[in-house]
């Protein structure tokens, strides 16, 4: 249900300040010094809660993307597992799916550490993961030193930042369908069909019950048959699926 990633809401790319999400969220940049800003945000901080109090803060100027930085830049890989994040709901059921339909308990919580980020609709703030160690730190660091010329500018507008971001990702209308993806034509004209994404949304399966096997065996017992141990396999899947 969520859309993070690509989101601009016209071809035009935009434009903003590189500044530090928590420093934005706090409200201590004023919008008329800092203007249309791009977030800097750690991949361990990019969770659902701060993405609210980032969304939610208006006084700090227009929010106009978001850059995810290469976690360990400042969070050691150790630190990261250990915090056990994940995007999913708490509780995710297949919604949207067929499994929906066949959901039991569908109040238990069994992704305990899901925030729920991939429900979210980020439309019109795009949103990227910069891989590269050295990019991300010296992003942090540009970001963390920009923002300190701003709240100690007395004159707004009196300091103007030379690092920005710009975002060029327009995947098309906030109410995507198939027949606009049919229809998708490039910025130079040139007509490029593409799929409407699915993602763990277009595939669901079942590969029996311990009841149905149980039952097997039973039959086999009948026919005087050994009996044979009953193997489960389970491995990761799709949150969503």
């Amino acid at each position: 249900e969520g859309r993070v990633g690509c989101g601009t809401y016209e071809r035009d790319s935009v434009t903003g300040t590189l500044v530090p999400w928590s420093t934005a969220a706090s409200s201590s940049l004023s919008s008329s010094s800092v203007g249309s800003y791009v977030a800097v945000m750690d991949q361990s901080e990019f969770t659902n809660d701060n993405l609210d109090s980032l969304t939610s803060s208006s006084s700090s100027g227009s929010l106009v993307g978001i850059l995810v930085l290469n976690a360990t830049t400042v969070t050691s890989t150790e630190q990261l597992v250990s915090l056990g994040l994940s995007p999913a709901p708490q509780n995710p059921q297949g919604e949207g799916t067929p499994s929906a339909e066949v959901s039991a308990n569908s109040e238990y919580a069994w992704n305990a550490n899901g925030d729920g980020l991939t429900n979210r609709n980020l439309y019109g703030i795009p949103t990227v993961l910069v891989t590269s160690d050295s990019v991300s730190n010296y992003l942090l660091q540009v970001a963390t030193d920009q923002a300190s010329q701003l709240q100690a500018s007395s004159v707004p507008g009196d300091t103007e930042p030379s690092v920005v971001a710009e975002f060029n990702y327009y995947m098309g209308p906030e109410a995507m369908d198939s027949q606009t993806c049919l229809e998708w034509r490039d910025t130079d004209g040139t007509w490029a069909p593409k799929c409407d994404p699915l993602g763990g949304n277009s595939i669901w399966a079942t590969a029996g019950s311990p009841e149905l096997v149980q039952e097997q065996q039973d039959r086999r017992l009948e026919q005087g048959s050994s009996q044979k141990d009953i193997v489960i396999m389970a491995t990761s899947m799709d949150a969503t699926s």
